[in-house]
């Protein structure tokens, strides 16, 4: 009998063992993939600022990336133009894509570049981006597109993908007016300096609501952190 209750028991600790090997595992599992407050923050600055441009890069066209680059530029730094040095290290640096400083000079100017008011100098081997021309008609053509985050996942260490719902203003006075109406005075002297070209994208990004915009469509994109730097994965399509 003793014996049979020693077999008994045994096995009562190797099931019990198993189950609590089972439940560290599933632990081990659930902290791998959760998310920390820091990579939260540090994971939605990134993408609050890169995202803003998106729209542009509407393809994975190198000639794409020259455009978002060049706006990007334009937008965070007020500088009409970018070297082609200046335009392969943004590119490596942020997404994760890999390009050469010849690549770039073989695109000259495309249709897509024109489309964006880009022009290319081969002797400066610089792209200008011309908006500061832009009449107020030209300007209100311009749709005002927004990535609001949805949600945030860990993929692994090294990857995060984030969903976003994509907004659009199609007439960015719906921007103006919508303050005008709250009469909110200093909002809306800062949208309509965008609006008079005295304002960049950058300065009314806080003043986007998606209670003004309509949504498009839904997009997820991956962030992969490779050596320190947040590259973004643009296979995606919005």
């Amino acid at each position: 009998m003793d014996k049979v209750k020693n077999i008994i028991n045994d096995k009562i600790i190797y099931i019990i063992g198993g189950i609590i090997i089972l439940l560290l595992l599933f632990l081990l599992i659930i902290n791998y993939h959760k998310l920390s407050p820091l990579e939260e923050a540090s994971i939605t600055n990134y993408s609050n600022k890169m995202m803003r441009y998106m729209d542009v890069l509407e393809k994975e066209n190198l000639d794409y990336y020259v455009c978002y680059t060049v706006t990007y530029y334009k937008n965070e730094y007020n500088k009409n133009s970018v070297s082609v040095n200046e335009i392969v290290n943004f590119i490596n640096k942020h997404f994760n894509k890999k390009v050469t400083k010849k690549e770039i000079e073989s695109l000259g100017v495309t249709p897509y570049m024109i489309e964006k008011y880009i022009t290319y100098n081969d002797g400066e081997k610089k792209y200008t981006i011309t908006t500061d021309e832009l009449s107020y008609a030209d300007i209100a053509k311009i749709k005002v597109v927004n990535y609001d985050i949805e949600k945030i996942k860990k993929i692994n260490k090294k990857i995060y993908e984030i969903t976003y719902n994509k907004y659009v203003i199609d007439n960015p006075y719906d921007i103006l007016n919508y303050y005008v109406d709250k009469k909110k005075e200093d909002e809306a002297e800062i949208v309509n300096n965008y609006l008079r070209g005295k304002a960049s994208r950058k300065d009314i990004d806080k003043y986007i609501t998606n209670k003004i915009g309509k949504k498009k469509d839904t997009i997820k994109v991956k962030y992969v952190i490779d050596d320190g730097n947040i590259l973004i994965d643009t296979n995606f399509n919005n």
